[in-house]
């Protein structure tokens, strides 16, 4: 597990030479790592194995470059990165003579904004907010942008004179990073935005705080189940015990100066429905080089909402360039099938076509204000040969 060592108070170390106040930047192969700002920004002092305050002669100064070290995290077991404001080192445990050993691995870079503007993500990577608004993934080999895209976001609203106050965090189960950002506006909230890692490009999704987040992350919540919650049916149709269902789920948590704690749940943005939309590959229905006419396409539905949902029928000759036989609209039904906690919202729909083509391929798009799952299509095909 990845973090950041931030202790409540700064450790007073005494030794013949003085007494130095520290506060510790990060751990490695069961070491404390700790600055001394009063004694020397670029030096570093680690503990001894399995301690948390014995220091002895165990230091080291890293002097390639100028910047001041900010914050170190963990990159598995043995190894953490030591991050400067102007260079990247990888701290590497070993069990010799030298108890870690110091790598560089990037110079004249841009550091984190803050010590707490750095999140480890699920590959065991980390990204970091920098001084300049850039979103930086460091793999442990070298730094790289997270794309202009994201910074260009950021610094259009974002107060530089106080980005060290930006903190960074991770949710594991979405791959999301959420930034939190003083702006320029002036606004008493921090902006803040979302960036999803699931795609091969990362995407932007702003979101907005009535009051000033200072902290957050992903946590476990209880939620004590119900008898409302246990479905429709008669309560000896469920299988198993009422506590094998749980009474708890991971959540990402925000929190308010003043002490309030928010999660985030319901399906619409501030009480408006929300747009949504897929797309399926192209499909030659079995063979490439015939043309094919497509009749009807039974569609497949898990829906708990009366809602509307328009699909679209592609086609295409060459795989490239596609034609819409135009968007027909599904009237989708709240009809809920089967008893007690098993029970689902099936519900099949047809659309009828006449769209003779090579390949082809489906988009279902709309607005909701609650979840509609697409389970599959399947399409009745006229083979028409070859031309």
């Amino acid at each position: 597990m990845s973090y950041v060592v931030q202790p409540l108070s700064p450790l007073e170390h005494t030794s013949t030479s003085g007494t130095y106040t520290f506060k510790a930047v990060a751990t490695c192969f069961r070491r404390v790592m700790y600055l001394s700002p009063s004694d020397d920004p670029l030096k570093l002092y680690y503990t001894e194995l399995g301690t948390v305050d014995d220091f002895r002669l165990n230091d080291v100064r890293l002097v390639d470059t100028p910047g001041e070290i900010i914050v170190g995290l963990e990159m598995g077991n043995t190894q953490t990165a030591i991050y400067k404001r102007d260079a990247i080192y990888m701290a590497i445990g070993q069990g010799l003579a030298e108890p870690i050993r110091f790598e560089m691995r990037a110079a004249n870079v841009d550091g984190p904004a803050s010590p707490l503007s750095i999140a480890a993500i699920n590959d065991g990577s980390h990204v970091y907010l920098s001084h300049n608004a850039e979103l930086i993934l460091f793999d442990g080999v070298r730094p790289r942008s997270l794309g202009q895209h994201i910074q260009s976001y950021i610094q259009s609203d974002l107060d530089y004179y106080n980005i060290d106050k930006s903190w960074v965090t991770f949710d594991r189960r979405y791959k999301e990073l959420h930034i939190f950002y003083p702006p320029y506006s002036g606004e008493n909230a921090f902006k803040s935005v979302v960036i999803n890692l699931s795609g091969e490009v990362p995407s932007v999704w702003p979101m907005r705080y009535q009051d000033s987040i200072p902290c957050g992350g992903q946590h476990e919540i209880d939620l004590s189940i119900t008898i409302d919650g246990l479905g429709e049916g008669p309560i000896d149709e469920l299988v198993g015990r009422i506590d094998d269902f749980g009474n708890s789920r991971p959540e990402f948590l925000v929190a308010d100066q003043i002490g309030r704690t928010y999660y985030f749940s319901g399906n619409d943005d501030l009480g408006q429905p929300i747009s949504h939309h897929c797309e399926s590959g192209m499909y030659d229905m079995g063979e490439i080089s015939t043309y094919k006419t497509v009749k009807e396409i039974e569609h497949l539905f898990n829906s708990e909402v009366t809602e509307t949902i328009d699909v679209d029928l592609l086609i295409s000759t060459s795989g490239s360039e596609r034609i819409s036989d135009g968007p027909k609209t599904l009237q989708l039904s709240k009809q809920k099938q089967g008893a007690g906690i098993n029970a689902a919202y099936e519900l099949r729909k047809i659309t009828r076509h006449r769209a003779t083509g090579r390949m082809f391929s489906l988009r279902l798009s709309g607005e909701s204000t609650k979840s509609i799952e697409w389970l599959g299509s399947e399409a009745s095909v006229f083979k028409r040969g070859e031309r």
